[in-house]
């Protein structure tokens, strides 16, 4: 079935498409970081959450649903130093949309590769608007070192054969 730009729009407007790709030198911020779109041939975007917004959302969370001091410790605990990378999917395909069928590549911005990761085999979920289905999927990849200098995150779509790069900078 064909998408059009106007169904696309709307459903991006009902904020109900995640992975609506920025513009090629859009930047946005991004829980502590500021994300710079460089390719933009794969439909996908990023957010980033370093350690301390990841933190902060913990202890909100232990406040509200009332944790114990242990398990708040044990969640805090497993929060990584350098925070996540949040990668937002879409396809016109259930397929597409499996984030098994996506690589994420992190590089140093000189090409030093830091992480080369596949996604889960994970079944993505769907946005149904008129006669228009977008299948979308939302993928995590850990940083274990803290994010001090700028890294350059490639995400690779392998069935369609494209891909799009990001630049993601510590504020």
């Amino acid at each position: 079935m064909k998408t059009t730009f106007a169904a696309l729009s709307l459903l991006m407007l009902a904020g109900r498409c995640p992975a609506q790709s920025p513009e090629v030198g859009a930047k946005y911020k991004s829980g502590g970081a500021t994300v710079e779109v460089v390719e933009n041939g794969a439909s996908c975007r990023l957010e980033y959450k370093s350690q301390d917004v990841l933190l902060d959302e913990t202890n909100q969370r232990a406040d509200i649903e009332m944790w114990d001091p242990e398990k708040t410790e044990e969640e805090r605990s497993a929060i990584p130093l350098g925070g996540c990378i949040i990668v937002h999917v879409s396809d016109s395909t259930i397929d597409g949309a499996n984030t098994k069928y996506w690589e994420y590549v992190l590089q140093t911005t000189r090409g030093k590769r830091i992480l080369v990761q596949r996604g889960k085999d994970e079944i993505p979920e769907h946005t149904v608007m008129g006669s228009v289905t977008i299948w979308w999927n939302i993928d995590t990849v850990y940083l274990s070192d803290k994010l001090s200098s700028s890294i350059k995150v490639f995400v690779i779509d392998n069935l369609r054969q494209k891909r799009s790069a990001f630049i993601i900078s510590p504020q």
